[in-house]
């Protein structure tokens, strides 16, 4: 082959033939250049890193990750933008992905969880349709507020992370500036075989810092590469970023007494009653050599080893409620007063343009969680509270 530029003919003047391999290899390359974008999560960053363990926690696990002080234990981590397509802009308001894979010597341990702590519905077979409320309308390639606060309206269990998607930790400065969580409880098991449930955390050591209250909303700019661009130039400068992995435990007959599902993933464990166990530290040291790294890195939850399980979902206790306002309502009334107003400020500039029916419906919801909430957001939006729960009067 004497260059690029040339090929296999079948004469001088011939057609360029099926067997020019080169030819082949090089269209095959371009065709698989780039790897097809995720439907969910999309936009993502990612680098290798290590966990080590600064606490003893045989007690509740055998899972050799955690058998010894000081062990490393290799791993990847993929930070994405929950929502929002490639190129979207990395200081959006949105949940952030937060997964984990473990390189143990049992096999792979992978974590998918997220920069909030709840989800917006219980139920996986709506995932979808938040999804796609979440998606661009088809006719004008924008984003569409009525359609997603037409599925929140209808989705009370949704209104614990609203309240944390709209408030300052909605829109973290980095993905070093986040903590991360697990969302699922998961299953600990001890050399005797005694079974504990449990909760993940990934507490940053980088301080959580968020643009609204240090730049100010008028202030954003939407840049795509922001997120991206603080974790890797903070790795290639040698600020590796680190995250304190802790744990909190819940025996089977707290389970019993809880006064919630404890497998319901739109509600917290108080951390005043089910304390964070600090379990190890998570570094991330190296950057991955190119997108590809990241985007064919695979995780599934059902990748647990020896120590470790899932919870099982038929352990639903029907004495456990569905109560969707106390915590939302408890994380309202314990916001400062700075963090109330931007709260309340960023929900009304995001219903404004939704119908006056689905404004109602959703005040109502805010106003079960916490009557000055539902107040405030009726006043921002120049309606009448009172005029709103006597048409919709709220269920008890």
């Amino acid at each position: 082959m004497a260059g690029h530029w040339s090929f296999l003919t079948a004469c001088a003047r011939g057609r360029i033939l099926v067997r020019d391999n080169f030819l082949m290899e090089n269209l095959a390359h371009f065709n698989r250049d780039l790897v097809p974008e995720r439907v969910v999560p999309a936009m993502a960053s990612g680098a290798y890193g290590s966990f080590t363990v600064t606490h003893d926690i045989s007690r509740w696990s055998k899972a050799k990750v955690f058998s010894e002080i000081g062990r490393k234990t290799a791993c990847f981590v993929r930070f994405s933008s929950a929502c929002g397509g490639d190129g979207s802009a990395g200081n959006e308001r949105h949940p952030r992905g937060f997964a984990c894979k473990f390189f143990t010597e049992d096999g792979n341990w992978d974590i998918v969880g997220s920069s909030a702590p709840v989800l917006f519905t219980r139920d996986p077979q709506t995932l979808d349709d938040f999804i796609q409320a979440r998606e661009r309308a088809a006719q004008t390639g924008l984003e569409s507020p009525p359609t997603m606060w037409d599925f929140w309206s209808r989705s009370p269990e949704s209104l614990h992370l609203l309240t944390i998607l709209f408030s300052d930790r909605g829109a973290a400065l980095g993905y070093r500036h986040m903590n991360g969580y697990s969302l699922h409880t998961y299953t600990l098991v001890n050399a005797n075989e005694e079974r504990v449930w449990c909760k993940l955390h990934f507490k940053t050591l980088q301080r959580i810092r968020n643009f609204q209250s240090e730049i100010g909303a008028a202030n954003l700019v939407k840049d795509p590469g922001q997120a991206r661009r603080d974790l890797f130039e903070a790795i290639e400068n040698g600020s590796f970023p680190q995250w304190r992995v802790c744990v909190q435990v819940m025996t089977e007959a707290e389970a019993e007494k809880f006064e919630y599902n404890p497998f319901d993933p739109t509600k917290v464990w108080p951390q005043g009653r089910f304390l964070p166990h600090e379990v190890g530290i998570l570094e991330l040291n190296r950057n991955p050599a190119g997108d590809a790294e990241v985007e064919q890195t695979a995780f599934d939850p059902s990748h647990l080893i020896p120590g470790i399980g899932d919870s099982s979902g038929d352990r639903y206790n029907p004495r456990h409620d569905n109560d969707d306002y106390t915590q939302p309502g408890n994380l309202f009334r314990v916001m400062t007063s700075g963090d109330r107003a931007r709260l309340i400020d960023n929900l009304v500039a995001s219903l404004m343009p939704v119908p006056e029916r689905i404004q109602k419906k959703q005040i109502v919801h805010f106003y079960m969680a916490d009557p000055a909430y539902g107040k405030r957001v009726a006043d921002g939006l120049g309606l009448s509270l009172d005029e709103i729960l006597s048409a919709h009067p709220p269920s008890s």
